[in-house]
C-alpha cells in the first residue's frame, strides 16, 4: 500500500511539472533551450561577453565551429551572421539563444549574438544605435579584416531592426558597408509601431512613422531577402512578410518568403533548437540561400 502511494505521489509530481512547463511559457521555453544546449554540438567554440560598447549591455558573444568540426574549413570562407534576438524591444538577453548560435555555427558560419538596450531604459533610437554600433564593431573587428561579408538576421522584434539596418543607410554606421544577405524570422516590418497602442510608447521618439518600417527603406540597391512567418503567428500578421515582398518585387531585389504550416510566433524561432531542427528544415533553407546569394 505504501509503495502504491509513493508512486502516485511521484507521478502527480511528474505530471504536475510537466503541466507547469507546458502552460507557463517561460518554463517552457527554457526547458526547450536547456534540452537543446544538452545535445548541442559539442565542437561549436563561443566566446561570451565582449565588449562592443561603453554601456553593461554593449555585449555579445561569438559562436564558430571548432577546429575539430568537418565545417572549419568552410568557416574561414563563410559570412558572418549576426544575430538579433526579438522580445518587443522589452525583454531578452543573449545567453538565452545559446541555441540559435550553435545551430547556425554547425552549418560553418560565425555568428554573433549582441544584447542591445531595452525599452524602458531606451526607446527606438537608443536600441537601434545598439544594433548598429554592434554591425559596426563586427565589420570593424572581423569582417574587414577577413575580408567577409556580413548577413544580418533576427526573430520578431530582432528582425525588424536586422531589416532597417539591411534597407536604411542611415543605421549603419561608420564605414559599415550594407549587409550581403537579410534573414527574417515573423518581423514586423511594414507596421507603423507610433501608431500601435503596445508600441507607442517605445518609438514615441521616432521622427515620422517610416524612419521605423523596414519596408520604407527597400530600394533598388537593397541586398538579398530570405523571410520566414508562421500561418499561425497571431503576435505578427503575415500582412507584414507580404507587404515587404512586394516592396522588393518593385525594386527587382533577390528574396524569398516562406510561409510555414502549423506554425506560431515562437515555434518558428525554435526552428533553429535541436529538437525541431530537421523536422523543419529553416537552418537548411537558410544555408541554400546564403550559398547561393552571397559570394565567398
Amino acid at each position: 500500500m505504501r509503495i502504491l502511494i509513493w508512486f502516485f505521489a511521484i507521478s502527480a509530481v511528474v505530471v504536475g511539472m510537466l503541466a507547469f512547463i507546458a502552460l507557463y511559457p517561460p518554463a517552457r521555453d527554457q526547458a526547450l533551450v536547456a534540452t537543446n544546449a544538452a545535445i548541442a554540438d559539442k565542437n561549436i567554440q563561443m566566446e561570451k561577453n565582449i565588449s562592443f560598447g561603453p554601456d553593461p549591455m554593449h555585449r555579445l558573444d561569438i559562436y564558430a565551429p571548432s577546429d575539430r568540426h568537418a565545417t572549419y574549413a568552410q568557416s574561414l570562407k563563410n559570412p558572418i551572421v549576426i544575430f538579433y534576438y526579438g522580445g518587443g524591444w522589452r525583454m531578452g538577453e543573449k545567453s538565452f539563444y545559446q541555441f540559435a548560435g550553435a545551430a547556425l555555427a554547425a552549418q560553418g558560419y560565425r555568428v554573433v549574438i549582441p544584447d542591445y538596450r531595452l525599452f524602458p531604459e531606451v526607446q527606438f533610437k537608443g536600441f537601434m544605435g545598439d544594433a548598429g554600433r554592434a554591425y559596426q564593431w563586427v565589420w570593424e573587428q572581423l569582417a574587414e579584416p577577413a575580408n567577409k561579408e556580413i548577413v544580418v538576421m533576427g526573430h520578431s522584434a530582432g528582425a525588424h531592426m536586422a531589416a532597417l539596418l539591411a534597407y536604411g543607410e542611415q543605421y549603419r554606421l561608420g564605414e559599415a558597408p550594407r549587409p550581403a544577405a537579410m534573414v527574417g524570422l515573423a518581423g514586423p516590418y511594414s507596421f507603423d509601431p507610433t501608431d500601435w497602442p503596445s508600441t507607442q510608447d517605445i518609438f514615441a521618439d521616432v521622427d515620422q512613422a517610416d524612419a521605423a518600417r523596414p519596408v520604407a527603406f527597400v530600394n533598388d540597391n537593397s541586398p538579398p531577402s530570405l523571410m520566414f512567418h508562421g500561418d499561425r503567428d497571431d503576435v505578427v500578421k503575415l500582412w507584414n512578410q507580404e507587404e515587404l515582398a512586394k516592396a522588393l518585387d518593385a525594386h527587382n531585389v533577390p528574396h524569398e518568403t516562406h510561409v510555414l504550416p502549423d506554425t506560431g510566433h515562437y515555434k518558428i524561432l525554435f526552428s533553429l533548437s535541436r529538437p525541431l531542427r530537421e523536422k523543419m528544415a529553416v537552418v537548411e533553407r537558410i544555408k541554400s540561400f546564403i550559398d547561393r546569394h552571397v559570394d565567398e
